[in-house]
Parts: C-alpha cells; sequence; structure tokens
C-alpha cells in the first residue's frame, strides 16, 4: 500500500481544497460576501487537519505499549555508531523502517528502507540499510533477492555485522552448512571479538556436530555479553553435546532466570543431547583380545585395559593396537580419552591376517577417527591394525 500513499494524500489535498472553494462559492452566492467563509475558516482548517492526521496515521502501525521500550533499546543497540551526521535524514527514515518491521510490516519497512537508502551519505549506513533490506528479502524466503543484497551489504562494509549474520542465516536456512562455516570464518576475520558473529560461527559448528570448537566460541560470546540469555542456550547445548551435564544444567539455569525465549524448547534439546551422549558410549558385548605392537596380547581385555592401551598410544608408549572384534567397550568414548588435545589425527588401519594386511594412512579430524574407531571394535570380523599419532 506504501507505493499508493502519494496519490491518496493528493487526492486527500485536493478534496480538502475542494470543500474551502465550495464553502466559499456558496457563502458568495449567498451572502454577496466572504465573511462567513472567513468565520469558518479555522473549524474548516481543524477538520481537513484531523482527517490528514487520521488517514496518515494508518501508515504508522501501532506498536503495544509495553513493547515500545523493548523496540526503542533494540534499535539503539543495533545503530550504535553506523549514522554519521550527514546520515541524519537516512537515519529518521531507517528508524520509520524498524518500527513498521517490528510491528511486523515488512512492506512498510522496506518502503522507508528504501527511502533511506536514497538518503544514505556514508558508505557504513548504505551497507547497514542494505543489510535490512536483504534482512527482510530472508524472512519472505526470496533467497536469491535477499543474497544478491546482502552480499553487496558486506561488499560496501566488511564491518557491516548485520549483513554477515543474516548472510551466514541465509546459508543456515538453505542447508548449505559449508558455506556457511566459511562465510562465518571469513566474517570473523573482519569482525573480530563479535559476539554475534561468535555465536554464528558456534552456531556453524554446533550444527557440524562439533561440540568443543561450538563450545570455544559460545564461551568467548558468552564472556563478551555475560547477560545474554542467548549465549547461555548456546552454551548450555555445547556443554551438553560434550556430555557434561552439570555444566550444561547450570547454564541452562541462567538462561531460565534470564527469560530465555523457548525455553521448554531449549531444556527437551539439552535432555536430548545428553541421552544421545550416552547412547554413543560403546557397550561392552563380548570377549576379544588386544595385542600392542611391541608388548605382550591381553586376553579378555577389560575397558580399563583398553583405556590404558590408548593411553599408550597417545604418550608414544606404543605405534599400535590390534583388535579382535566383537569389541564394544563399556564408559569409554574415543574422542574425549584418546585425543583430547588433538586438532587431527595421522590414522594408519589395515585388515588382514593378524592385522597386517596394506596399511591405509590419512589425516583425519576428532570425528572421523572416533567414527572408524567405532566401526572397526564393533563391525570388523577379522584381526585389524589401528594406528594413529597425533597432530596438535
Amino acid at each position: 500500500m506504501q507505493k499508493y500513499r502519494p496519490i491518496l494524500l493528493r487526492i486527500l489535498a485536493i478534496v480538502g481544497l475542494g470543500i474551502v472553494i465550495a464553502v466559499a462559492v456558496q457563502d458568495y452566492l449567498e451572502t454577496g460576501s466572504f465573511d462567513g467563509l472567513l468565520k469558518s475558516l479555522p473549524k474548516i482548517i481543524s477538520v481537513v487537519i484531523s482527517l490528514s492526521t487520521m488517514f496518515v496515521s494508518t501508515f504508522f502501525m501501532k506498536i503495544p505499549q509495553k513493547e515500545e521500550g523493548k523496540m526503542k533499546e533494540e534499535y539503539e543497540r543495533m545503530i550504535n555508531g553506523i549514522f554519521r551526521p550527514e546520515d541524519k535524514e537516512a537515519k529518521k527514515l531507517f528508524y520509520r523502517g524498524f518500527r513498521a518491521g517490528y510491528a511486523g510490516d515488512i512492506a512498510t519497512a522496506d518502503f522507508h528502507y528504501r527511502s533511506a537508502l536514497k538518503k544514505a551519505k556514508s558508505v557504513q549506513a548504505e551497507a547497514f540499510v542494505t543489510a535490512y533490506l536483504g534482512r527482510n528479502a530472508l524472512n519472505r524466503k526470496d533467497y536469491d533477492n535477499a543474497l544478491e543484497l546482502l552480499k553487496k551489504a558486506t561488499m560496501l562494509d566488511r564491518g557491516c555485522v548485520t549483513g554477515w549474520c543474516q548472510l551466514i542465516e541465509l546459508y543456515m536456512q538453505r542447508q548449505e552448512l559449508e558455506m556457511a562455516q566459511n562465510t562465518a570464518e571469513n566474517a570473523v576475520l573482519y569482525c573480530p571479538n563479535n559476539p554475534l558473529l561468535l555465536s554464528r560461527t558456534g552456531n556453524c559448528h554446533y550444527l557440524n556436530r562439533d561440540y568443543e570448537k561450538a563450545l570455544r566460541d559460545f564461551k568467548e560470546a558468552q564472556r563478551l555479553m555475560p547477560n545474554s540469555a542467548i549465549c547461555a542456550a548456546n552454551t548450555a547445548l555445547a556443554y551438553a553435546g560434550l556430555g557434561r551435564r552439570e555444566e550444561a544444567m547450570r547454564e541452562l539455569a541462567s538462561a531460565k532466570i534470564m527469560k530465555y525465549d523457548g525455553y521448554d524448547n531449549l531444556e527437551n534439546q539439552v535432555q536430548t543431547l545428553l541421552e544421545n551422549y550416552e547412547s554413543r558410549k560403546i557397550r561392552y558385548t563380548g570377549k576379544f583380545v588386544l595385542d600392542f605392537a611391541d608388548m605382550d596380547s591381553i586376553d579378555d581385555c577389560t575397558p580399563e585395559q583398553l583405556y590404558q592401551a590408548l593411553q599408550k598410544v597417545w604418550n608414544y608408549d606404543t605405534e599400535f593396537i590390534v583388535l579382535t572384534p566383537p569389541a564394544p567397550i563399556d564408559r569409554i568414548l574415543f574422542m574425549q580419552t584418546a585425543l583430547q588435545d588433538a586438532n587431527s589425527v595421522i590414522l594408519q588401519v589395515s585388515v588382514g591376517e593378524n592385522g597386517f594386511g596394506k596399511i591405509h594412512e590419512r589425516i583425519c579430524s576428532k570425528k572421523e577417527t572416533e567414527e572408524i574407531f567405532m566401526s572397526f571394535i564393533t563391525e570388523r570380523k577379522a584381526p585389524s591394525l589401528y594406528g594413529f599419532s597425533p597432530l596438535t
């Protein structure tokens, strides 16, 4: 409706003028002078102004009074340091758009944002307003338009945090996690120590189930924004993914105290992650033989003996271990026991008689190493050589 606003306002002005002229003509025909018009003119002007105000107000959506303060607080936080003195007109128009968007009128918000864009003088303001146009396009699921606008915003101003955040969100919505990860890491280079971007990089790691890296970024974002309920919620999820129940429940309680929106859903997610962690633990289902590269073999290996064997490999006391399946182990999570300080791992694998077939070697992440380890001790039906060297 915004595009018809100028036309409707002109019509209203013409109708008002027509009323004044009609009254003047009628008064002159009846009395031969304009004395009656002069007496009634203030009332006519008052009526026209009232109608105009009523009409214009239809384009300015109301926000509940209890939300007004919250809206203004968010607005001030978002524009902090964005608009320069020469962007005064752009700032006014942006506020109208922000207010309309907050009330849910995206079309009106876009109208004011486009108007603000025409008045923007600084590159920083231009990029910021462009990012909000991209944000609205993203909310409408207009991904192509959103992608174009958000890329433009981040090209205009590499420090445009809003543009980077929305671009990352776009890739996440399209399930392009690798692009989201690359964009997030790139954004942090341009905007270091920004809690909003650190939360996004953490989200990328979280979606890739790399809970250790997610926790690192979430904790740093929380340090920068200690009173953020969202940061507390994110940290709770990362702790839960790592099976650290006590810390997860502590952060969950903090999120509740800070009135995190959607707390019940968050609580369910935390509980699910903790349950999934428990289910990932390897269970002991049968006897197996544990052989060392340069030591005596152990029959009927216990979980404690396997743990010690893994530590020997980790400490370079032996090069590899040979497992004769089936061999799931109780209360042993390989990644946390043997690879707790490794960034990546050189993995050597061989399957064959006595485990000495052709050796396959490659560099893996901790997650890949854990999965290969689990498959070898639970699925292989022949002795297997399994060795690794950590890269820290």
